[in-house]
């Protein structure tokens, strides 16, 4: 059985493919277009969130964001996870043509709960940068975009 350090290290190493990052357009929500600002990031930095370590775009978002739309009854479309901190990244499949981010943890106990909900894409990116440095995976000096 992998231990969780070994399936990170595997995680990381796999080398997502931009495509993976987008769900097919026949399985978004009715009416949902990725905002204009992820596919400008997606286009400057591939398929990588650089310098937010423990985020990383998520892997298998097609049925994770319909597994977690039906845990949260609203239509997610995830995008990123937070590794080894229970934290997880959508657009809200129905807020406009800048989608709104909910930031959930799906393994809560006693059950999921949202952690935090923002404006847009770009919030996110700055709460995410606050968040990593809050737990310490990047330095103060370095939480700069």
């Amino acid at each position: 059985m992998q231990s969780d350090d070994d399936l990170l290290i595997s995680i990381q190493r796999k080398r997502l493919d931009v495509h993976e990052i987008f769900i097919p357009p026949e399985q978004l929500p009715g009416g949902f277009d990725y905002p204009r600002s992820f596919h400008d990031y997606v286009s400057k930095n591939g398929a990588k969130l650089t310098g937010l370590p423990p985020w990383g775009f998520a892997l298998d978002v097609a049925r994770r964001s319909a597994e977690y739309s039906a845990e949260f009854n609203r239509p997610l479309v995830l995008f990123a996870q937070a590794y080894h901190e229970d934290m997880v990244a959508g657009f809200e499949g129905l807020s406009g043509n800048d989608p709104r981010v909910i930031v959930l943890n799906p393994w809560g106990e006693p059950k999921p709960y949202v952690i935090a909900e923002l404006d847009d894409f770009d919030a996110w990116l700055e709460w995410a940068r606050q968040e990593s440095t809050e737990l310490g995976y990047i330095k103060p000096d370095d939480a700069e975009p």
